[in-house]
């Protein structure tokens, strides 16, 4: 490893760096969770509240709640304060509540109001439009096996009529595909002004909750957050509007509430991806969303899903609620076993039905929740927990056990596997204390294994997860962390003996990782961000016999970020990042800012640097361009990626514009 060529451009960078504007944004809270998170639906969600805030005077707890800053008992505090006062008179009021700070405030600036704007017109429209390429072509395009069109093309259309009704249409293709409008979805809904009645026509999402039946697909759970990512924040039936293709519901669904009950009823039969056998049967979903090759056309809408089912949500009072779930659904093709030791689906069936309660209590303090659920085959899954609230010290812990044959296909609750939940038990257990007012601590353990075979192990497996953060800021504009993750995890290795024959056996992976983070606002339009990340790992030697990989591996990596406001309505960040690593295993992932509504989270791997710059630009009250060009460089190599996606060089430049209209 090249550690003093590393440091010496830290030091330069730190030294030579012209900082830029803290930006009030989301990714502080992104860059806390999970490497492997997918946070499209946040974003979706708080694009949306930057065009139409939440009313402080009128807001309910959950939709306070529902913003990652706010633990639901903050929520309630501050609808407590609002009460007592008799309502806010000004967004800074905010500082009179015990946990909200003037960091806090800046943030919340953007997604909630006490002077909410009045719809000026009867009809409104908003528009967006993303084209992204990368300007280089991969071997697929050349070669004539993908289509010859390298853009990536999204458009969403909105349209809303006064306060009731709305309609939505989205397209999108992906570079490769022929179809400009390969995916794409609409709805339909009403929604009275009281919220009592919801009609959604065409595409919708269900979440309900701790998501064991229906859950919300981009769900974040471990991170910087410990506590509060334990207690998701249910939309129950919204519309749907991302671009994941595996992910929606297409039919009608309903929600009728009342003064303490709920009751939604819900039909959906839509088509999915899947690869199949020769015999027409299933043999598994397929997600990846691409239709470029012969193959990947030939899995696209080939599996219908039909599904109907029911809810009720008793609430008598806000601080309990019990849900209790049924749905039943038809596929229109069998599952075929994928083999003895791995049972993914249903084997040699095409039905399914789950039925499941969940329940949520507050007590002072205390917050108890859980859920429970059975599919058709008498698998299990259940899931529950209990949260502290306090200061200085906050504590959450949660248990969780899903059977290999519980199949929830619509699920997607608190687990250390992706995917919908099964085969895993686990305890997790989670610190957040306040040292002194500017110095905090954050920790978690997490505890799990999985007692049958997974996709990648032939065998029962084990791990756990520790994670440990320290915060400090010293002054308003400056703050650091420093963190440390550690994990051991068995993994499905190669070996070979003294007859060079080849042997899988399973072997713990350890790995550590260590970051320190230095922000800081030197000018009112301008901040700056210093990062440096390591990690290192190893595998334990198997009989002293030689593995196929290396047994030990490390990466490094330093990044300057910098953010600069021009004007009011202009806006430019820029990042360079330098990275070193020994192979794909010490890999190393880190979010970008990327065009409003979008975040990327870039892996880095071998060595090499990467860079970007964005322009984010609001030309009128209605209308706001963005871009997005980004670079990254390898030393070592003459060509990136593998297979059709390949492309020749060592440089991979992309290009991304988006415009949005607001009428």
């Amino acid at each position: 490893m090249a550690a003093n060529k590393f440091a010496l451009l830290f030091i330069l960078i730190l030294y030579g760096g012209v900082g830029l504007a803290q930006q009030p944004d989301v990714e502080s809270f992104l860059e806390r969770q999970d490497e492997y998170s997918d946070i499209s639906d946040l974003l979706e969600m708080l694009a949306d509240l930057e065009k139409k805030p939440i009313d402080l005077n009128l807001a309910t707890i959950e939709q306070l709640a529902a913003l990652p800053w706010i633990s639901d008992m903050l929520a309630r505090t501050i609808i407590q304060f609002r009460q007592q006062t008799g309502g806010f008179q000004s967004i800074q009021q905010l500082s009179q509540i015990d946990g909200i700070d003037d960091e806090l405030i800046l943030i919340l600036k953007n997604y909630i109001t006490i002077f909410p704007q009045k719809i000026p017109h009867l009809l409104s429209i908003s528009a967006k439009t993303r084209i992204g390429q990368k300007l280089k072509q991969p071997e697929g395009i050349k070669k004539g096996i993908y289509a010859p069109s390298p853009s990536h093309i999204y458009n969403r259309y909105i349209i809303q009529y006064g306060n009731n009704f709305s309609f939505g249409i989205l397209l999108e293709k992906d570079s490769g595909e022929k179809r400009w409008d390969d995916f794409r979805c609409y709805f339909f809904k009403y929604q009275d002004r009281s919220n009592q009645k919801k009609v959604i026509v065409g595409n919708y999402r269900l979440e309900f909750g701790l998501g064991l039946i229906f859950g919300n697909p981009y769900y974040y759970s471990k991170g910087g957050s410990p506590v509060y990512s334990l207690k998701r924040h249910t939309k129950e039936l919204i519309e749907y509007k991302i671009v994941d293709e595996n992910a929606s519901l297409y039919g009608i669904a309903g929600q009728l509430s009342f003064k303490s009950y709920q009751i939604f009823l819900f039909y959906s039969e839509n088509l999915r991806n899947a690869s199949l056998n020769l015999d027409g049967t299933v043999k598994n979903f397929h997600s990846s969303g691409y239709h470029r090759s012969a193959s990947e056309i030939e899995k696209k809408n080939n599996l219908t899903d039909q599904l109907i089912g029911a809810r009720i949500n008793l609430k008598p009072t806000s601080n309990y609620s019990l849900g209790m779930t049924y749905y039943h659904n038809r596929f229109s093709r069998r599952f075929a076993p994928v083999s003895e030791t791995q049972n993914l689906y249903p084997a040699n069936q095409n039905l399914n039905a789950v039925v499941g309660t969940d329940f949520n209590a507050i007590f002072g303090r205390l917050t108890f929740l859980g859920e429970a659920a059975i599919s058709r085959s008498r698998g299990y899954g259940l899931v529950s927990g209990v949260i502290m609230d306090a200061n200085p010290i906050k504590l959450a812990c949660l248990a969780r056990n899903y059977t290999r044959d519980f199949f929830s296909f619509h699920g997607n609750s608190f687990s250390e596997m992706s995917g919908y939940p099964r085969n895993e038990q686990g305890i997790y257990l989670g610190l957040q204390y306040s040292i002194l007012k500017k110095l905090k601590l954050t920790l978690y353990f997490d505890q799990f294994k999985f007692p049958w075979s997974t996709y990648l192990i032939s065998m029962p497996s084990k791990g756990s997860e520790l994670f440990f953060r320290l915060e400090h800021k010293p002054r308003a504009r400056l703050a650091i962390y420093f963190q440390i993750k550690t994990s051991q995890k068995d993994q499905a290795i190669t070996t070979i003996d003294a007859s060079n024959r080849t042997r899988k056996v399973i072997l713990p992976r350890r790995q550590t990782s260590a970051r320190f983070q230095f922000d800081y606002q030197p000018l009112k339009n301008m901040s700056i961000r210093h990062r440096i990340e390591k990690n290192w790992g190893s595998y334990e030697n198997y009989l002293g016999l030689p593995l196929t990989k290396k047994n030990k591996f490390q990466g490094i990596s330093l990044y300057q970020d910098i953010s600069f406001r021009l004007y009011d309505n202009l806006i430019c960040t820029g990042r360079i990042t330098f990275f070193e690593t020994d192979s794909y295993e010490s890999r190393i992932y880190q979010f970008e800012r990327d065009v409003p509504g979008m975040f990327t989270n870039q892996m880095l791997y071998d060595a090499g640097n990467r860079w970007y710059v964005t322009l984010d630009w609001k030309l009128t009250s209605f209308l706001r361009m963005s871009c997005k060009f980004g670079s990254i460089h390898y030393y070592n190599f003459n060509s990136i990626g593998s297979g059709l996606d390949m492309v020749q060089g060592n440089t991979l430049n992309s290009l991304k514009l988006q415009i949005e209209l607001n009428h």
